[in-house]
């Protein structure tokens, strides 16, 4: 809470505060950085005749900064002033950036991985397929392929394991 003239009636920051018997200090001339930043943020908010909250940047970074008028018939002029640096109000909400970025990155990477490990598995399947047929093609009789597969893959590599298992009837008969 500030007067009219600029000295520091009371405040949640206990630096920079006359002790009892004193003069009131000046919120300028505080020995509080804070304080200092807070009456500068608040007297360039009153000049512009605003008493809402607004985001002014100040040698402590950007503050939000609300100053209202509070005035009585006996004469008082104060003015009361909240001050919280953006770094506060924002703080959760960077937090919570930084983990979703963290999880999205192990999602990708889990993602990535098990379709490697989903490609590795079907790889070796095929090329399983590939050397029976190429055993065929050179009239040499392949070892059952004996998949556990249910999908595409495995009913390829049951057909052409009957398939095996025909021509390997019809040349010894």
């Amino acid at each position: 809470i500030v007067s009219g003239n600029g000295r520091i009636i009371g405040s949640s920051l206990a630096n920079g505060i006359a002790s009892s018997g004193e003069d009131l200090p000046l919120a300028e001339q505080s020995t509080d950085a804070m304080l200092r930043a807070s009456y500068r943020a608040m007297s360039q908010l009153s000049s512009n005749g605003q008493d809402r909250a607004t985001l002014i940047d100040t040698e402590l970074g950007a503050m939000l900064v609300s100053a209202s008028p509070l005035k009585h018939q006996a004469g008082l002029d104060w003015r009361v002033v909240v001050v919280l640096p953006q770094s506060v109000i924002t703080a959760g909400i960077d937090r919570n950036a930084l983990r979703t970025a963290l999880l999205a990155g192990l999602a990708a990477l889990a993602a990535l991985i098990i379709g490697t490990l989903i490609l590795r598995s079907l790889v070796g399947e095929i090329g399983a397929l590939t050397r029976a047929a190429e055993q065929m093609s050179r009239q040499q009789t392949p070892a059952p392929l004996e998949t556990q597969r249910r999908d595409e893959l495995g009913r390829l590599s049951d057909a052409f394991d009957q398939m095996v298992a025909r021509l390997d009837a019809s040349t010894h008969q």
